[in-house]
């Protein structure tokens, strides 16, 4: 977990935990993003993508975060997967459309 402060005029400060940090799932957002691009089958990318966010909405849910922080950090990831996938076939495209590896 990360911890963020943040302080507050009149002495009175806060603390805001990060439970899902992205900067610590980058490889997990990566090998998400190749799974998904191997899968041909529509049915089967939602289902990889169903499993997944279960076992994260699960994650979260043991460290006591409200649905809505739930959602908003599940999203926050499958964003990322989601712009992965972009750089993915990308660079593919790039390697088609000049000949190059």
């Amino acid at each position: 977990m990360k911890a963020v402060q943040d302080s507050k005029e009149g002495g009175v400060s806060s603390a805001r935990v990060v439970a899902f940090p992205l900067w610590r799932r980058a490889d997990e957002v990566a090998r998400a993003a190749r799974a998904l691009a191997a899968l041909g089958d529509l049915d089967a990318r939602d289902t990889y993508r169903h499993r997944l966010a279960a076992r994260f909405f699960a994650e979260l849910d043991t460290f006591g975060l409200s649905e809505v922080d739930q959602d908003e950090e599940v999203g926050a990831f499958f964003y990322e997967v989601e712009l992965a996938l972009e750089d993915l076939f990308g660079e593919a495209l790039r390697d088609v459309t000049t000949g190059m590896a």
